[in-house]
């Protein structure tokens, strides 16, 4: 019989850190929740010195000795309350694993050595982090880990009442000298008064005296150095939580705005690295609130996944298990922050959510990895098949991105699917993808009188070649014409349905399609047709791309009157060059897509079609990633402006499916 391996030093570590993160599930209020967090984050401290100094015997030893000892009395402090509840259990439990552990730990070396701050680091200094999320190694100790905890309320002090005598007037000569009494009193205090003396002027204040008597009154007392660190922190912090909110809720602002908001984000999340590690604990704890505070989460996360070292994984894994996943706002700000934090261990533990039995960690888990671009097609595929509706639609947009080969087959369940957001992700991952099925069955929905289902006339617009004109002229003719279907002319870029367009946009009365006409006509055109400017200046319609694309001109109110456009058209149709496909008044290239992807104007779904299209007309398949840092966004950007100038397609309708 094999006997097991003795426990090592990362055991008692995990065992620690497993025992933390049940602690804020424990629901009685008798058990000391708070002395135990102290002594087990002392235990786990010294677990990291050790791990830290493990090549100086006598170092390792204190630092094993001292976690043994915080081990032990976190154990005792626990057994103080018997165990009424499954997290109660669940915490002595590991906090006895964490002491056998500890009694004779031994090293494995074959188990990969943790990733911690050495004395060596401060040799390199700290470089501010600029434009997009880095990580950062400030020469620091190991993290004293806490968890955020909730607020119990204390167990009451069960006093017995003594009971009160009723009180017994013995003396009534004493009763008549206390009224007297009272009655010399009442006239003293209704009395004129004499004025009062002038008072002495008071002697000149030191700042040393007059700071602290503003420290009393503002605080209490003087500060120490360490308070006004954190106060800092604490401000740097709710100022990150801030900037964060603003670039992840920026809907309707321009992208580049977001790099300047992202800008004075990292300036905070310097500041923050810049102080000691000892206020790290104090930052964690401000997530101890009343109520769940998702920017204040996505701030914290952010943070330490900023800053290398296990010890920083562990501290954030600690906050990620005390985190109120069943609100969706923290759950999404949990997924936002983890996407965008560069430390590379983040992706280890986040793969483990998803196999979770909860769906909605399982659905994050899925966003986490797809944004960060280390979800393989196999794990995207097989959450494809989940019983949750949240998962499904995750993993049918997680395909377009996933590392690896996505067979078009896969696609065909998702397009099928009842839910219509998953129909939508099947699609646009499948031109991603560089496979026809999703642009088949957008085909197919234009065909049925469907076009404005989930955008199917933009889809067959962007991605379908010359025989998708009959498709959009038969619907725009015959069906009843919506904002999806001309918007969708204006993308497929063929002059022969402008007629058409002006057509609707005499007939129709409604504002958002009169407004998707005005738009159209402007995209094919290229014309600012405007009440004030009915025939603006314009180059023609008979000239080629030019490599030096200037962009159009955007007036802030075209013209919404059919007949200024029906004049215009008219004036100029005899320019058109037969067999082209028009751009803002010239012939399409991607040049015209890379250019709206960048124009700072163009709403958040331009630049995501835009994108889809250079990938189905040319067949690349660079990322672009409009969630993204605007720096990391501007480099994707510049990335598909170098491969697409070095070779255009036909000026026409090209595709390149597998």
């Amino acid at each position: 019989m094999l006997e097991e391996p003795a426990p090592t030093l990362s055991d008692a570590r995990q065992s620690l850190l497993e025992a933390l993160s049940w602690l804020p599930r424990i629901g009685d209020a008798e058990v000391l929740v708070r002395a135990s967090e102290a002594e087990m984050a002392v235990s786990l401290h010294h677990v990291y010195r050790a791990l830290h100094g493990r090549s100086d015997p006598e170092a390792f030893a204190s630092a094993v000795a001292s976690a043994l000892d915080g081990a032990r009395r976190a154990l005792e402090t626990l057994q103080q309350t018997p165990p009424t509840d499954e997290a109660h259990v669940e915490v002595m439990r590991c906090a006895a694993g964490a002491l056998t552990a500890l009694l004779s730990p031994r090293f494995d070396p074959h188990e990969p050595p943790l990733d911690l701050p050495r004395a060596e680091d401060a040799s390199s200094p700290v470089r501010a982090v600029v434009g997009m999320p880095r990580t950062v190694r400030p020469a620091r100790a190991p993290w004293l880990p806490v968890i955020p905890l909730p607020e119990l309320d204390p167990p009451e002090e069960k006093v017995a009442a003594e009971p009160v005598a009723a009180p017994v007037i013995e003396d009534l000569a004493g009763v008549e000298r206390l009224v007297q009494d009272a009655e010399r009193k009442l006239e003293a205090m209704t009395a004129p008064r004499a004025p009062a003396a002038a008072p002495e002027a008071p002697a000149p204040r030191t700042m040393e005296a007059i700071k602290t008597v503003v420290e009393e009154r503002l605080v209490g007392g003087a500060l120490t150095e360490h308070e006004v660190t954190v106060s800092h922190a604490r401000a740097l912090l709710e100022e990150l939580a801030m900037f964060g909110l603003q670039r992840r809720g920026a809907a309707g602002v321009p992208w580049r705005d977001c790099g300047r908001v992202e800008a004075r984000l990292l300036t905070r999340l310097d500041a923050l690295v810049a102080l000691r590690e000892s206020v790290m604990p104090a930052v964690v704890k401000l997530l101890e609130r009343p109520l769940p505070d998702p920017e204040l989460t996505w701030a914290v996360l952010f943070l330490l996944g900023s800053i290398e070292g296990d010890d920083s994984l562990d501290q954030a894994w600690l906050v990620v298990r005390a985190a109120a996943f069943d609100d969706a706002l923290v759950a999404a700000a949990i997924g936002d922050a983890l996407a965008l934090a560069p430390h590379a261990g983040l992706d280890g533990w986040v793969y483990g959510w998803l196999g979770a039995a909860d769906p909605v960690r399982r659905a994050t888990g899925l966003e986490v990895l797809s944004r960060r671009g280390t979800l393989s097609s196999e794990d995207a595929a097989a959450a494809a098949l989940d019983d949750d509706i949240r998962v499904v639609r995750v993993a049918a947009r997680a395909l377009g991105t996933s590392r690896g080969v996505v067979p078009s087959a896969t696609f065909a369940p998702l397009l099928a699917h009842p839910d219509k957001h998953v129909q939508r992700a099947a699609i646009e991952s499948s031109i991603l993808r560089r496979s026809e099925m999703g642009v088949m069955r957008a085909y197919q929905w234009v065909l049925t009188g469907k076009a404005a289902h989930m955008g199917a006339a933009l889809y067959v617009a962007i991605a379908g070649g010359p025989e998708a004109y009959d498709t959009l002229r038969r619907a725009i003719t015959e069906d009843r014409p919506t904002s999806t279907l001309v918007r969708a002319v204006g993308w497929f870029g063929h002059p022969g349905l402008v007629p058409q367009v002006i057509d609707v946009l005499a007939a129709t009365k409604k504002a958002s399609v009169k407004l998707a006409a005005a738009e159209a006509l402007w995209r094919i055109t290229g014309a600012p047709v405007t009440d004030d400017e009915p025939d603006p200046e314009h180059p023609g319609l008979d000239r080629p791309h030019a490599r030096d694309l200037a962009p159009p001109v955007v007036e802030p109110e075209l013209t919404q009157d059919a007949e200024l456009w029906r004049a215009w058209w008219r004036r100029h149709q005899s320019e058109v060059r037969s067999g082209t496909r028009y751009r803002f008044g010239h012939s399409w290239s991607p040049a015209d897509d890379v250019w709206q992807m960048e124009e700072d104007l163009a709403s958040p779904e331009d630049r995501r079609l835009a994108h889809l299209e250079l990938v189905a007309r040319t067949g690349e398949t660079l990322p672009f990633d409009s969630r993204a840092f605007a720096a990391i966004q501007q480099t994707q950007i510049d990335a598909w402006r170098d491969r697409v100038s070095q070779r255009f397609p036909s000026t026409e309708w090209p595709t390149r499916f597998r």
